[in-house]
């Protein structure tokens, strides 16, 4: 599976409406039988005491807990959550992981610069050219930001759960 064929790829404006239609209708609706599906989601994200959270066009709010208990098992995959703070903490991260996700990325902190948006060209670009594992694609881009702009604590403020080895293509 190549980049450009990202399985489901949802954002805040066009994306899903709610955070249990993004689980049911999104996820849930994956092929489960292959361990390369890849999901991308840009949103707003925040945290609520030491949970992170995944917000939707509704208002409504995707947490661990959700996500632990509407998401059905899958047999592996990738998650990139562009939303900021969307790995401040483990939980939402380890939630996927827990349910058959391979590997998880998000941010500690905040996501709306141009220097992220570098990055998340970067990184798509990289990985769609040969098979390019999670942590490869990541140091690359870090290393188009820097390039571009100088070191940039926000680029460089993100967080991997799982597997950072598992090829983005295959």
């Amino acid at each position: 599976m190549f980049i450009p064929d990202i399985t489901s790829n949802l954002d805040f404006q066009t994306g899903a409406a709610s955070d249990s239609y993004f689980i049911n209708n999104g996820i849930d609706s994956l092929d489960d039988t292959t361990d390369v599906n890849i999901v991308l989601i840009h949103t707003h994200g925040g945290v609520s005491g030491s949970s992170c959270r995944l917000q939707f066009k509704d208002g409504s709010l995707l947490t661990a807990s959700n996500v632990s208990n509407w998401l059905d098992q899958r047999d592996g995959g990738f998650f990139f959550a562009g939303a900021c703070s969307s790995a401040k903490y483990t939980d939402l991260g380890y939630a996927f992981i827990y349910k058959g996700f391979d590997s998880y990325f998000g941010y500690r902190g905040t996501v709306n610069t141009m220097r992220n948006a570098r990055f998340y060209a970067a990184f798509f670009e990289h990985a769609s050219l040969a098979d390019v594992e999670v942590c490869d694609a990541a140091d690359y881009a870090e290393d188009q930001v820097f390039l571009d702009f100088g070191y940039a604590d926000d680029v460089g403020d993100n967080t991997f759960f799982g597997d950072s080895n598992v090829c983005l293509n295959s």
